[in-house]
């Protein structure tokens, strides 16, 4: 399950996930944030996973396929989560990031108002 967070800000696109992510719920959010690049040239992205968040092999596939599509339209990716292993692949994919100019960072779940103030900062 998806659930679309509110956002101050027109380009951040913020969401939580629960359960299994579908092809149809990865479209859904996809086509929001393509929505959001026909205003801003780049945006920026807040995930918080719960739990039980997991993502279809479909889904999981599109997602990739569309980020490294899209490179140089992210500004900023925050991921919100438990996992440690979740955690562990953000922290190494941000290495990467970095050099490609996109910010990214996990946080705990108890850190989602420091998740929040990253990805509203400006730089």
């Amino acid at each position: 399950m998806i659930n679309i967070l509110p956002s101050s800000e027109p380009a951040i696109f913020a969401v939580e996930i629960s359960g299994k992510l579908t092809i149809e719920q990865e479209n859904e959010m996809l086509n929001k944030i393509e929505e959001m690049l026909k205003y801003h040239d780049k945006v920026s992205v807040l995930v918080v996973l719960g739990e039980d968040a997991s993502w279809s092999i479909k889904a999981g596939l599109k997602d990739l396929k569309w980020i490294l599509s899209n490179l140089t339209k992210l500004n900023k990716i925050a991921v919100v989560g438990d996992s440690k292993t979740i955690k562990w692949l953000v922290e190494a994919d941000a290495v990467f990031a970095k050099m490609i100019g996109i910010g990214e960072k996990a946080f705990s779940s108890e850190e989602l108002e420091q998740a929040w103030q990253w990805i509203e900062k400006k730089h």
